[in-house]
């Protein structure tokens, strides 16, 4: 047996370089160059009369990691994941900026424009065709956002377009820093695609990412009952509330859309609901025309809905088997899977799940998520939930020198939450438990007592002179 796994290494050495046979990480490393190659081979940089992406990247790549082993000495795979994935991260955020702007944040501000114009505000045709304006493309959110983007349409547009890219950005900023990212690190993750995408085009998911990053501290969770008015299948992720049986913030967040719903239901009138349903049913049919388009790359663009409906499932099941912290990261990841249209910025709720990974897996994932989204993005949320049973791919205080981790040194996201974050509770002792208080009389006979002793104390040597007397006066 030993002769025949000696001969089986002699026949890997000899086919393989010996640098691979050392460390077969790079064997994760070179399927990940290899995949961002095939997806971009059509890809022109920085826009389709430019040069070749593929030629490009890899350039910059080769070129960087001779940089980084003659000035850092140390470039082993996970160094060579960080240089592919930035480098694939810097020039696909350039290549977005050829496409439309704040396309997201304009419908919005279209279905107030409308609203306000007394003209239907939800589809009534079947879409057939990709508009040439995106901004074009259907309102989805129920009636009860009405006013709000009705506000929206009445200011100045430079004012909405600024406004909300700074909002956005500080939301960012201000829930990566939540799930324990360092000033330097949160400021680099804005280049992920997810992140870029969901702040140019003025997506809502970036706003939302923020309830999500806010639930695990104490009183914080009622927003994770609000998402779902935005997006529906976040309602995967207020499950966390129900298995952790913060009962009053689930309540607090159902209460306050059932209290907006009502409010708002004289202005926007119940036909308007009824328009939106017949909507959502109009914008269904219409994905079965435009799958490319309206699927983005959502699960069931790829296999049948009864296979999708199956998979979200039973990665939902298995995400409330966890508690706490971890239970909700993961629930993130499993909203991902249960939304039918997944864009780039669908993946922000997937970040904690990213996060408890290993470096050279997280460094994989984000390499393969570095360019745009494809059926490979699903390859990165396999390996993190595969990550939920799997102790080697995932962060452990024995891992936790991991190089290039965001997190640093710590195991999880949101590490400064700990347990389930509840306020707690302080016990006052009891009377037997009190420390005994001492007279002033017993105080001073036992000054004096040591203090009588000390002087007498003397080294073997002589000793230090004898320490001067002293008494307690009263």
């Amino acid at each position: 047996m030993a002769a025949s796994l000696a001969g089986v290494r002699g026949t890997l050495s000899r086919a393989w370089p010996t640098w691979l046979t050392r460390d077969l990480r790079w064997l994760l490393a070179a399927a990940v160059t290899a995949y961002v190659l095939y997806i971009t081979r059509n890809w022109r940089f920085p826009a389709s009369n430019g040069v070749t992406f593929p030629g490009l990247w890899a350039g910059l790549v080769v070129g960087s990691s001779v940089v980084w082993r003659v000035a850092r000495g140390r470039f082993g795979p996970v160094e060579y994941l960080v240089v592919l994935a930035v480098w694939g991260m810097v020039l696909g955020d350039i290549t977005q900026f050829w496409s439309q702007a704040f396309r997201d944040l304009h419908i919005y501000v279209k279905a107030g424009e409308r609203f306000l114009a007394g003209e239907p505000v939800y589809m009534t045709d079947l879409l057939t065709k990709r508009p040439d304006d995106l901004s074009n493309y259907p309102y989805l959110y129920p009636p009860l956002t009405l006013p709000l983007v009705a506000g929206l349409s009445l200011l100045p547009g430079v004012v909405v377009d600024w406004g909300w890219l700074g909002l956005s950005m500080g939301v960012a900023v201000w829930s990566l820093r939540r799930f324990g990212l360092s000033w330097p690190w949160t400021i680099a993750a804005l280049m992920w695609p997810p992140f870029l995408q969901g702040l140019y085009v003025g997506n809502v998911a970036v706003l939302l990412l923020g309830l999500f990053a806010a639930a695990p501290y104490a009183g914080r969770g009622a927003g994770l009952a609000i998402a779902p008015v935005f997006k529906l299948y976040s309602g995967v992720a207020t499950l966390w509330l129900v298995g952790e049986r913060r009962r009053r913030e689930l309540i607090v967040g159902v209460a306050f859309v059932v209290f907006v719903a009502l409010v708002t239901l004289p202005l926007v009138g119940i036909t308007s609901w009824q328009d939106w349903l017949n909507g959502l049913r109009i914008y269904r049919q219409s994905e079965l025309a435009l799958p490319n388009y309206l699927y983005g790359f959502g699960m069931p663009r790829y296999i049948p809905e009864i296979a999708w409906v199956v998979v979200a499932s039973v990665v939902a099941v298995a995400a409330l088997a966890v508690r706490g912290k971890l239970g909700l990261a993961r629930l993130g990841l499993a909203t991902v899977v249960a939304s039918p249209t997944v864009f780039a910025h669908g993946f922000l709720v997937a970040v904690p799940s990213f996060l408890a990974l290993r470096s050279v897996w997280l460094w994989a994932a984000l390499g393969v998520t570095s360019v745009a989204p494809e059926l490979g993005w699903w390859a990165a949320v396999g390996v993190a939930v595969a990550a939920w049973y799997l102790p080697a791919l995932r962060r452990s205080p024995a891992t936790s020198h991991d190089l290039h981790h965001p997190l640093g040194q710590a195991i999880e996201p949101w590490p400064d939450v700990t347990g389930r974050e509840r306020p707690r509770q302080v016990r006052l002792p009891s009377p037997a438990e009190r420390p005994a208080v001492r007279q002033p009389a017993q105080m001073a006979g036992r000054v004096t007592q040591v203090t009588d002793s000390a002087r007498n104390v003397e080294t073997a040597g002589g000793g230090p002179a004898p320490l001067p007397e002293t008494r307690l006066r009263r």
